[in-house]
């Protein structure tokens, strides 16, 4: 990824983050940070808090104050996998499977 990040001339703009959500999402909001684009991709089968990941930081994402006006947040989850149409201040905008992953994109909309 950081070989096509330079490559794209982008290297500068994007910041990768590699560590566990629960730690990470936290962190992110302590230093005040604002995003346009979040992509998760969770492990499938795993839980956090009683739910499938997909959904639990989907919820905590769109909770957090992490997401500027008309950010974007794709989630890739099982098709088995039930997600909201509405999240918070989000909306799904568009949902599309891919054999037997499902990635949902939603809208940050004015609340």
């Amino acid at each position: 990824i950081r070989d096509v990040l330079k490559e794209w001339g982008v290297k500068d703009k994007i910041r990768l983050y590699n560590r566990p959500a629960e730690r990470l999402v936290p962190e992110l909001v302590k230093e005040g940070m604002l995003f346009d684009v979040v992509y998760l991709d969770p492990p499938y089968h795993e839980t956090f808090d009683g739910d499938v990941m997909a959904v639990t930081f989907l919820n905590r994402i769109a909770e957090s104050g992490l997401l500027n006006l008309r950010a974007r947040v794709v989630v890739q989850h099982d098709v088995r996998v039930l997600v909201d149409e509405v999240v918070g201040d989000l909306t799904m905008v568009r949902q599309k499977k891919y054999s037997d992953s499902m990635v949902s994109m939603y809208v940050k909309k004015e609340s």
